[in-house]
């Protein structure tokens, strides 16, 4: 884990609007590149109901306080309003997307 991304997560994790990500059952679990790509940043959130959610922000050349700005103020809308955001369900055989979901959710591959 580089410095960047270090950065970016602890920014992430202390500016982070909880009360707001509360209101919709949701959780801040962890803020770090994705394990995939490292030109993506990921927060992952833990969803009431056992749902895991995960939402990518390209770093697209920006600093980390400039990236941790911008996830946060994705953070701050309405669920159903951000984008590139995947979900998992940890029980098997469950294959419905939460409530909360949006029309650019989609069901993680991982």
């Amino acid at each position: 884990m580089g410095d960047a991304e270090r950065t970016a997560g602890r920014r992430v994790l202390t500016d982070v609007d909880r009360d707001r990500l509360n209101a919709f059952g949701l959780r801040p679990r962890f803020a770090a590149n994705h394990h995939d790509d490292d030109e993506l940043f990921r927060v992952t959130l833990d969803l009431d109901d056992g749902y895991e959610v995960a939402v990518d922000t390209p770093w697209l050349g920006r600093d980390p306080e400039e990236l941790a700005h911008e996830v946060c103020a994705t953070l701050s809308h309405d669920p159903r309003e951000w984008r590139h955001v995947s979900w998992n369900f940890a029980k098997a055989g469950m294959n419905t997307p939460p409530a909360i979901a949006g029309p650019s959710w989609r069901r993680s591959v991982s």
